[in-house]
């Protein structure tokens, strides 16, 4: 891990909320690069972000969209840039107010106390997030094998007398509050990043959702499509714009997006072609109109 210092907030409100405090930092997966930041950008953006307009997945949390930098660490497979490299990026979600950033989740095996979720570490495993994970390829493709295997290897060591048990660090601790449907609508006007996130943090559950022709309809799979130049935008937000034999593509701020499958609530999950076949949408159907209540 690598210490550096963020701007995080702990609860929402206004400037008095932000504080500037040392948070760990893990090194790159497949895909992806830490960059130490030289210049953050400021946007209008992060004020509703802290205010709570934009909802934030937990806290605390590092705010800020945009930064650029020096590219310190490379993760497998990555070859647009290199260690020294200068870069610069719109960030996939809020977490630009620190002097570098990494993706990491994983899981701890512990000896509970009477708090929630307190008592001294026996074990600890990391995971790597991929840019195009999901919240089910992470759970039940990495974290609930490990944690089976964690809680062997937790045993063996309890049971041979060879476990180092550690306190936990309360002054890294946060608390995840449950994720449902008003965490999980879709804001039309977000950047095409913070939808795919969304999207993507709530499949399988509970489903990223909006409202097309007055019924609820959550979002699957997913692939996003950034615009490089103006030449590549393809419409007005929330238009869709091109529709295939398995998805549909949404115009949205920074590109577009692609989704495959789609589920109506009451009904079965199908292609998002399908769907759009069935529900009369076509080149130029608007999906951000009826949706939003949040967001007005």
């Amino acid at each position: 891990m690598t210490k550096v210092h963020a701007v995080r907030v702990h609860r929402l409100g206004g400037p008095e909320v932000l504080r500037y405090e040392e948070v760990d930092v893990g090194s790159p997966g497949p895909g992806e690069a830490r960059v130490r930041h030289t210049a953050i950008g400021l946007n209008f953006t992060d004020i509703h972000f802290r205010t709570g307009r934009y909802p934030l997945k937990e806290l605390p949390h590092v705010i800020g969209m945009e930064a650029a930098g020096v590219v310190e660490e490379v993760g497998p497979g990555v070859t647009e840039v290199g260690v020294g490299d200068r870069v610069a990026y719109a960030s996939e979600k809020p977490r630009a107010y620190a002097q570098a950033t990494d993706r990491q989740t994983g899981l701890t095996i512990f000896r509970p106390t009477d708090g929630l979720d307190e008592g001294p570490i026996i074990l600890q495993k990391t995971v790597e997030i991929g840019p195009d994970d999901t919240l089910g390829t992470v759970y039940f493709d990495r974290l609930f094998p490990m944690g089976v295997a964690a809680l062997l290897e937790a045993a063996d060591l309890v049971a041979s007398g060879q476990s180092r048990e550690r306190p936990q660090d309360e002054t890294q601790a946060t608390y995840e509050g449950w994720c449902r449907d008003p965490e999980a609508q879709i804001n039309w006007y977000a950047h095409l990043d913070a939808i795919y996130n969304l999207i993507r943090g709530c499949n399988p559950s509970p489903g990223a959702w909006t409202t097309i022709g007055g019924c609820r309809v959550r979002l699957f799979d997913a692939r996003k499509h950034v615009a490089r130049r103006f030449g590549d935008v393809a419409g007005k937000v929330g238009e869709i714009c091109a529709v295939g034999d398995q998805s549909l593509q949404i115009a949205v701020q920074g590109g577009r997006l692609e989704v495959f499958k789609v589920r109506a609530d009451g009904g079965e999950k199908m292609t998002a072609a399908a769907f759009a076949a069935a529900a009369g949408l076509k080149l130029g159907s608007n999906v951000s109109i009826a949706i939003d209540p949040l967001y007005l």
